[in-house]
């Protein structure tokens, strides 16, 4: 009696698995966990692509300014940046959950990239107006720090 209730249970739970309501809720739920995921570093990857949007406009200014030709390679570039911006925040947020680790990696990923992006738009600045923000800003910064 024992072994017909333990393959009838056995049926059961196999029958369960391979219905459409099974998987309707795995999917449920597998998105819902990444939907929150993405969501606690959503302001850093809004932010990120903002600034990748406003280094392109400046760098395509750059480049007219130049004389060079605008290619759909630079394009191509900026979303392959973004992508990689994308995927450095998302690592880094994934990596603090998963080794519960009490450090504000994220924010310093984040920060660095937001460095990189504010500079390269200073640089395309300079090359339009001459103008050296980011020499500067640094300036200022050096002089706020040192107290001169």
């Amino acid at each position: 009696m024992k072994e017909n209730t333990s393959k009838e249970i056995v049926r059961y739970n196999v029958e369960k698995f391979v219905t459409e309501d099974y998987w309707i809720g795995v999917i449920f739920t597998m998105f819902s966990w990444i939907s929150s995921f993405i969501m606690s570093v959503a302001t850093f990857l809004s932010f990120t692509l903002v600034i990748v949007l406003v280094d392109l406009y400046t760098g395509r200014m750059a480049a007219k300014h130049r004389g060079e030709a605008i290619k759909s390679s630079g394009y191509r570039q900026s979303v392959k940046k973004y992508v990689l911006y994308m995927l450095g925040i998302l690592i880094s947020e994934l990596f603090i959950r998963v080794f519960s680790l009490p450090i504000p990696l994220t924010y310093m990923v984040a920060g660095v990239v937001a460095l990189t992006e504010i500079k390269s738009i200073f640089e395309n600045i300079e090359t339009v107006t001459g103008v050296d923000l980011w020499g500067y800003v640094g300036e200022r910064l050096t002089r706020l720090i040192l107290r001169k």
